[in-house]
């Protein structure tokens, strides 16, 4: 018996049916990809979110503000009672000389930023003195040593270009005495809080008003809420709404210095 090959259309058809077959099963294997891909990194903006909420969520209910009336105390005597109230009272008035703020909501050249003054380290740890500190041999403190946790919530530029980064950095107290230095060292390392920014703006609720600029020493000086709106470059959407709480009192445990020590500016630390 004669078998019949397959003529050479057949086998073109053939070829090009198995081509298409082929074609469609990548697409669908490479789309399937896609798909794992973009989830995933909205799983892992989505993470971040988390994170960055219950961080500031935190912190903005651990406020340390400074007593009442120490903005009285440091303006100068020549001013009306008014003049005082109304100096007290502004959102974002001029810097009071030896006084820092302990809530700071601004904007500076378009990027958002919030700097406060928590109770309690908020995260990461805090690092001991070293004994080379300990040998320094002038008046010093570190981060152990303070009342207050000053720290940044601020965007930074990502290395890839690819949108900005949310990290809450940790600063040293300001307006410490000459002859007293504090260790930068031990204070814990900035962390990272979201890696995929899109967009970010905060907003200040106070005395009916929208705010995106606010300073504050007291804690009347303090709105009574905070909104904060973030998108991701995956197309992620968080609003969030917090209410403040402080407790009111100093923000570093300076030490006595006897009046003869030299004075000394502060250096920020060793290394």
């Amino acid at each position: 018996m004669r078998r019949r090959a397959f003529t050479l259309l057949e086998t073109v058809l053939a070829m090009v049916v198995g081509m298409m077959v082929l074609a469609t099963a990548l697409s669908v294997m490479l789309a399937v990809q896609r798909s794992d891909r973009v989830l995933s990194d909205l799983a892992i903006e989505q993470s971040e979110l988390t994170t960055t909420q219950t961080i500031i969520g935190r912190a903005l209910a651990r406020l340390r503000a400074a007593p009442n009336g120490v903005v009285r105390e440091a303006l100068p005597d020549i001013l009306t009672s008014d003049e005082i109230t109304e100096i007290i009272e502004r959102p974002f008035g001029e810097p009071i000389p030896g006084l820092a703020p302990r809530f700071i909501l601004d904007d500076p050249q378009g990027s958002p930023r919030l700097e406060l003054v928590c109770d309690r380290n908020i995260t990461g740890s805090i690092r001991p003195r070293s004994s080379m500190d300990d040998l320094a041999g002038s008046a010093s403190i570190g981060a152990g040593s303070l009342e207050g946790y000053r720290a940044a919530i601020e965007l930074r530029d990502r290395e890839d270009g690819s949108g900005q980064e949310l990290w809450w950095v940790p600063l040293p107290p300001p307006n410490m005495p000459d002859s007293v230095r504090f260790l930068d060292q031990t204070l814990p390392e900035p962390t990272l809080l979201c890696a995929h920014i899109a967009s970010l703006k905060w907003t200040g609720f106070m005395d009916h008003q929208r705010l995106d600029h606010i300073r504050a020493i007291e804690s009347r000086q303090l709105p009574a809420y905070v909104e904060l709106e973030i998108t991701t470059t995956g197309g992620l959407y968080a609003s969030w709404m917090f209410e403040l709480g402080w407790t009111p009192g100093p923000e570093a445990n300076v030490p006595e210095v006897p009046a003869d020590a030299p004075a000394r500016t502060p250096a920020g630390g060793l290394g």
